[in-house]
């Protein structure tokens, strides 16, 4: 359904970015005229600003327009607030930490630090004296953190306990013979796969999956 309110948006816009007509003119190479004449309903801006202008509002096309579709629009909605929430508090998604259960989490922080090199924390303050961190690079807002929460009845399968992480490296081969040689149990040989990687799999103690990938 198509509601044509682009005079009312772009005047609505403009007072939200407290930008002044002539303002609003200057930052999209038209005349503070032009500007008044949309803001009137006199006319409209030309199609090929229209892609300038959402950029502009922080907003699609479509809600330029008023062209408006349920099954899409609270999508879209949610988009544009998270932008607008991003743009005004500095906020950014990004995975830092995943929590998993072992009833052995010395043995399994033990396999990680011998097979990957990463750094091992028992830190009490955060998790108590049950919880070790398994970390792939400095203990800061940059790496990401495995922790291994002690669970007493927990029991590993045969098969993964999850669906695995991945670890990019540089050589996948060489990783390959690496921890061939450090008695790894190897799930799944180095292989191509059709979408430019290169991969083989190994299991943790716990019965995790761990893709070792190489980008190719």
């Amino acid at each position: 359904m198509m509601n044509l309110n682009i005079s009312s948006y772009i005047r609505q816009k403009r007072k939200e970015l407290n930008f002044t007509q002539e303002e609003l003119a200057d930052k999209l190479g038209v005349t503070k005229a032009s500007v008044s004449k949309w803001e009137l309903g006199q006319s409209f801006p030309d199609i090929t600003m229209l892609p300038n202008i959402a950029e502009l509002f922080n907003c699609t096309i479509d809600e330029l327009l008023g062209y408006c579709n349920p099954k899409t629009d609270y999508l879209e909605k949610g988009k544009r607030i998270l932008r607008e929430f991003t743009a005004t508090t500095g906020f950014t998604r990004k995975l830092v930490l995943i929590n998993i259960v072992s009833a052995d989490p010395i043995r399994l922080s033990n396999f990680y630090r011998d097979i990957l090199e990463a750094n091992i924390v028992n830190d009490r303050e955060h998790g108590g004296p049950n919880r070790i961190e398994i970390w792939f690079g400095e203990r800061d807002e940059n790496a990401v953190c495995i922790a291994v929460n002690y669970q007493k009845d927990y029991v590993h399968t045969s098969t993964n306990a999850c669906q695995g992480f991945e670890f990019r490296v540089a050589n996948a081969d060489a990783e390959y013979r690496r921890m061939c040689s450090l008695g790894v149990e190897i799930l799944q040989e180095p292989q191509n796969l059709p979408w430019g990687y290169r991969y083989f799999n190994i299991k943790d103690p716990d019965g995790n999956g761990i893709d070792i990938v190489q980008a190719l």
